[in-house]
């Protein structure tokens, strides 16, 4: 539990499918609406669907947490007086792979703008991110203007907190005062 709530969101990384009511002979593609709710569907000659959901959520990833924008004002009570800047963020994010990859079987490795929406959608909308752990409800985090390094290992992998020096990387930070 967080006693901040801009630091605590107990819905990180998940998203929420729902089908809708949906009908091939209403013209609805029912065969792609349930491949999105986690149904198989073939040759559905006049079949339908309703109310299918489901949740996809990221269990577990390594996340350095960053702003495009730093605002003192808004920032410093949530998330400290110390900011550091990154300056290449291209090329922090690269080195930064390259490190993390070779600790283990890295799935994923990204750089991505937060995307503020609600992470639930239906029907043939388009899903609100394209990562999990991406999405974020626009109230009361869309301030931050948050940028994400994301690593995700193969499982099993044990996440666990450990320190990781890159000096190129490092070379690519300074103190902002």
């Amino acid at each position: 539990m967080y006693e901040d709530p801009l630091q605590g969101d107990k819905e990180e990384g998940l998203l929420t499918y729902s089908s809708g009511r949906a009908s091939q002979s209403d013209g609805d593609n029912i065969e792609e609406i349930g491949r999105r709710a986690g149904i198989l569907i073939t040759d559905s000659y006049g079949g339908s669907i309703e109310n299918a959901a489901l949740q996809t959520r990221l269990r577990n990833a390594y996340v350095l947490c960053t702003t495009s924008i730093f605002d003192r004002e808004k920032l410093s009570a949530t998330f400290g007086e110390h900011c550091v800047e990154i300056c290449n963020p291209y090329k922090f994010h690269q080195l930064m792979a390259r490190r993390m990859a070779a600790l283990g079987k890295l799935t994923f490795a990204g750089a991505m703008k937060v995307r503020y929406a609600d992470r639930k959608y239906s029907g043939m909308e388009d899903p609100p991110g394209w990562v999990l752990g991406q999405v974020k409800p626009a109230v009361p985090y869309a301030p931050q203007k948050e940028i994400r390094f994301m690593w995700h290992f193969r499982d099993p992998w044990d996440y666990k907190p450990f320190g990781l020096w890159v000096p190129e990387a490092v070379a690519l930070c300074r103190a902002v005062t």
